[in-house]
């Protein structure tokens, strides 16, 4: 009977000095999948786009490829909605001219996959890698 008395006590204190240090910002909750949605499949390409894609975008290539005057491309919109349509209507620039800047279920073919370091931008991060594929894979051509 004591040892269950110590083993609730020790159980209880544990608890206690985890929530005093959330309460006290010690800890912080970690999104394992940060800006990426969801990560769900079985939408449509436009709902994944939405939940995992469009955010990315914006955060990663909205500066060069948005505005009135954007220094690429312009294939990025003011609400996912929008950038989802403006990225599948999107034509290169004449250096990449012949090419798609998304192939529809060819994500191999996509320069917004492939291009990678680019002046004056980076490479997609890996985890926009990732889902830009998988959304590609799901658009059909």
């Amino acid at each position: 009977m004591m040892t269950q008395r110590y083993g609730l006590i020790a159980v209880f204190m544990s608890l206690a000095f985890v929530l005093s240090m959330a309460c006290q910002g010690e800890f912080e909750y970690v999104d394992p999948d940060p800006g990426m949605g969801n990560g769900m499949t079985n939408g449509t390409p436009q709902e994944f786009f939405t939940a995992n894609v469009a955010t990315g975008l914006k955060n990663e290539c909205g500066n060069c490829h948005k505005g009135d005057a954007p220094i690429g491309p312009a294939f990025m919109g003011n609400a996912a909605a929008d950038t989802y349509t403006a990225v599948l209507a999107a034509t290169p620039s004449a250096q990449n001219a012949g090419k798609s800047i998304v192939a529809k279920g060819n994500p191999q073919g996509s320069i917004l996959l492939t291009y990678g370091v680019h002046q004056p931008g980076p490479a997609l991060s890996a985890n926009l890698m990732t889902q830009v594929q998988t959304w590609i894979e799901m658009e059909t051509p």
